[in-house]
């Protein structure tokens, strides 16, 4: 009689849990993040609990999703990306995360948005990008720690998947620019984020293949390197929590600033290619949109 009590106690505790999973190897939980639509400015963005799809296909589509909670002390993200859909140069593809030091639990949707451009005149916040994408061909891997805008001091590595998309040149592994290692832009690649109180390791895989595109250190040549004052403030941000960000976005530049998606700044585009010009986001071809998928966060808590 004793065994089948503790048998139905138990029972009774698992079926209990609050947790969505929990992580096999650590006692750290593992959360499914669900998304809200911030805003679009054409087309149509899905999503649901681990998963985001940014356009379709039958129509393009800019816009932002954040999700419905923040995140105190990730250690790990892992994900799914499909960007076998993208089409459009210097039409920049993103996951990324961000950390209000004055408000952490406001979440930053509408009025309350901000990243480390310094665009919000109320507070500055902490942006960590696991990916910029140009096209699909050129990626940035960030962390900014400061103020924002100018102020803030980045971090940052440069990544390519491929070498036979006439609009890039000079992608040859150096300093701070790293090869996708024959991992097929094509299929789907998974993702590693791996963050500790020392900063963000991303890792690439599909199959058998793998490549880590950044870890916090030298970086790209101007890259910040961090001071401990620098580094002090991103673990208070990670204790104070980070909200996930998937957007869609083109930078057309003005005469006073050129344009900017990744690779841009580092001579890696090739600005007279016959067939380089950029792409119209929201009148693009039908089959340009991407998808990030089996969304998992490892997590102390939420906000």
């Amino acid at each position: 009689m004793k065994n089948l009590f503790n048998i139905t106690a138990l029972t009774f505790l698992l079926v209990g849990c609050t947790y969505t999973a929990v992580n096999a190897t650590a006692t750290i939980p593992t959360f499914k993040p669900s998304f809200v639509t911030d805003y679009t400015d054409c087309g149509t963005i899905s999503h649901s609990e681990g998963s985001v799809q940014i356009g379709d296909a039958s129509t393009s589509c800019s816009g932002r999703v954040v999700s419905d909670q923040g995140y105190k002390n990730i250690s790990q993200i892992r994900f799914t990306a499909d960007l076998s859909n993208v089409s459009g140069n210097f039409v920049t593809n993103t996951f990324y995360m961000v950390n209000n030091p004055n408000n952490p639990s406001q979440q930053p949707l509408g009025d309350d948005y901000c990243d480390a451009g310094g665009n919000n005149p109320s507070w500055n916040c902490q942006e960590v990008d696991f990916f910029e994408a140009n096209k699909n061909v050129v990626f940035q891997h960030t962390m900014h720690i400061g103020d924002g805008s100018t102020s803030a001091p980045q971090n940052f590595q440069v990544s390519y998947s491929t070498t036979e998309d006439a609009c890039f040149v000079n992608l040859n592994p150096s300093e701070g620019l790293v090869s996708w290692n024959g991992i097929d832009i094509k299929q789907p690649v998974d993702f590693v984020i791996d963050l500790d109180d020392s900063g963000m390791t991303v890792t690439v895989k599909q199959g058998s293949l793998s490549a880590v595109v950044y870890t916090m250190g030298e970086g790209y040549p101007g890259t910040t390197i961090f001071t401990d004052d620098q580094i002090k403030r991103w673990q208070e941000g990670r204790e104070q929590g980070y909200w996930l960000n998937l957007s869609r976005w083109i930078d057309l530049g003005d005469s006073s600033n050129p344009p900017w998606s990744p690779g841009s700044a580092q001579n890696l585009y090739n600005w007279n290619g016959p067939d380089c010009g950029f792409g119209n986001l929201c009148g693009a071809a039908s089959s340009d949109y991407f998808k990030v998928y089996n969304i998992e966060v490892d997590a102390d808590s939420t906000l």
